[in-house]
């Protein structure tokens, strides 16, 4: 699956559960390193980064993640690989993650 699908699922979800999405994927004005997405819901507010197969983030994002994460800012990365079975980033650094899914169970209504 394509990256630009799977933001397409994602976004398409995170509406339907009520959230404003702003969508910086492929954007000319993106500051480099940023994350995807900016999640504005009443349950969860947060960063998301969406990642197909075992693409590997960028130093860049590397170091804007941990940034944000230094300033107790949420940041996940979300990942999918090409038979559309997802899975949250397990490197240590990074924390513990959540996937696409269990952000939504938490703002069903």
């Amino acid at each position: 699956m394509l990256e630009n699908k799977y933001q397409g699922i994602v976004v398409k979800l995170l509406k339907e559960a009520g959230a404003e999405i702003l969508n910086l994927h492929g954007h000319a004005m993106q500051a480099p390193g940023w994350p995807d997405l900016y999640v504005a819901h009443r349950i969860w507010t947060g960063w998301i980064e969406l990642k197909v197969d075992d693409n590997d983030l960028r130093p860049n994002q590397v170091r804007v993640v941990r940034a944000l994460r230094e300033r107790h800012v949420p940041v996940h990365v979300c990942r999918m690989d090409r038979d559309g079975e997802e899975w949250a980033d397990d490197e240590p650094w990074f924390g513990t993650g959540i996937d696409r899914l269990e952000i939504l169970k938490g703002m069903m209504p």
